[in-house]
């Protein structure tokens, strides 16, 4: 199977939707938009039985809204735009007819806001940057606020957040061999802290944290094929540990990881220029015991960020960096239960929803847009949107 870059759809495809969140009892879709698109300014919410769109005033961008949390009837969207100077904060309130509402930040940094967390009254996120970004997202009382970072030069710092044990946190991900920052953020005070940690010499280190209990726990991805640790984060003591994975060497590791009762279990994402990314992982996190297995493709692009989903007590994973790769279940044993390939189609990140999991499929040779769903016996369903 050959390697298409995701990029190289954001260049050629028509992608209007692609990324799809819960909101209340609502399913919704913002503006994504691919690089032709990048006017277009609708989003698309699943209400009583039916698909409706919202229209809203958005600047041209290309991959508008990654993102999105709820508090209260308002539904957040934090500004990607990995090319484009784009500074909207989106908030659309589903109450009674609904209203959109434009937050404008005084950044206009590109590629800004990956990942949101929530603990259901505020929200946060923080930076990642294709350029030099140097504030987090606050919101709070329905009003946005820029929380200021140190200016460090480092691009691409964070990746996604969390919220766990009474505060945010983000792991370290940075472009270059230096950032080593876990980020802490206290929602009450609007403290922001740092964790040092003393990390081997790797580019784009973790991407993410998974929490179980009291625990972070952030799968090495890493440009370069040094990083092989899981960082390990206390929350009640601030206390930290590399756990030294026995895994193949392979450079791009894990970059969508699912919990399943106490299991991670993770499936490679790879690089492009390399053949040798089909190692899985399951990691206990009581133990810290782990074992790999193997998922029959090599090459690189695979599972991204968040790509996976528990459902039913299994990890549901889509290809959501490459159509070429399939979708894979796999169980807390590293046992693989199904997997199918859909070649023609772009699919975003799942979700889960009335015992379904749900996702945007787009149609790579008729640009037709579908939201996808599988049901507990892996049967698919595609209804057409548009």
């Amino acid at each position: 199977m050959s390697y298409k870059s995701f990029e190289d759809y954001y260049r050629e495809a028509e992608i209007k939707h692609l990324v799809l969140f819960k909101h209340n009892n609502y399913l919704i879709s913002p503006p994504f938009c691919t690089d032709k698109c990048k006017d277009y300014s609708r989003v698309l919410i699943y209400k009583d039985g039916e698909w409706v769109w919202f229209d809203v005033d958005t600047p041209p961008a290309t991959s508008k809204y990654n993102s999105m949390i709820s508090i209260g009837d308002s539904a957040f969207f934090a500004p990607y735009g990995i090319w484009d100077e784009f500074n909207t904060v989106l908030e659309l309130n589903t109450s009674g007819p609904g209203k959109a509402t434009y937050h404008t930040l005084n950044s206009t940094a590109k590629g800004q806001f990956y990942n949101m967390a929530s603990d259901g009254t505020t929200a946060f996120s923080a930076p990642l940057g294709y350029e030099e970004v140097s504030f987090g997202l606050f919101i709070k009382d329905g009003k946005v606020k820029q929380i200021p970072f140190p200016v460090t030069g480092e691009l691409k710092k964070h990746m996604g957040t969390v919220w766990a044990n009474g505060h945010y946190w983000s792991a370290p991900r940075g472009e270059s061999y230096d950032y080593k920052q876990i980020l802490k953020f206290n929602p009450n005070t609007e403290e922001l802290s740092f964790i040092t940690v003393d990390l081997p010499q790797a580019r784009r280190k973790y991407s993410d944290f998974i929490v179980a209990g009291n625990k972070l726990f952030a799968l090495p991805l890493g440009r370069d094929i040094e990083l092989h640790q899981m960082l390990v984060v206390d929350t009640t003591t601030d206390s930290v540990e590399l756990v030294d994975l026995n895994v193949p060497s392979f450079v791009k590791k894990y970059n969508a990881g699912v919990l399943l009762d106490n299991v991670i279990v993770a499936l490679p994402y790879g690089h492009k220029d390399n053949g040798d990314a089909n190692h899985g992982l399951v990691f206990n996190t009581d133990t810290y015991e782990h074992s790999t297995f193997d998922i029959g493709l090599t090459f690189g692009g695979k599972y991204r960020f968040r790509s996976g989903i528990e459902y039913n007590g299994v990890a549901v994973f889509l290809p959501t960096g490459t159509p070429n790769a399939d979708i894979i279940v796999v169980d807390k044993t590293g046992n693989i239960l199904f997997r199918k390939s859909l070649p023609e189609y772009v699919l975003g990140r799942p979700i889960t929803h009335n015992n379904l999991v749900y996702t945007v499929a787009y149609d790579v040779l008729t640009k037709k847009h579908s939201i996808l769903t599988i049901d507990s016996s892996y049967r698919f369903n595609f209804d057409e949107i548009f």
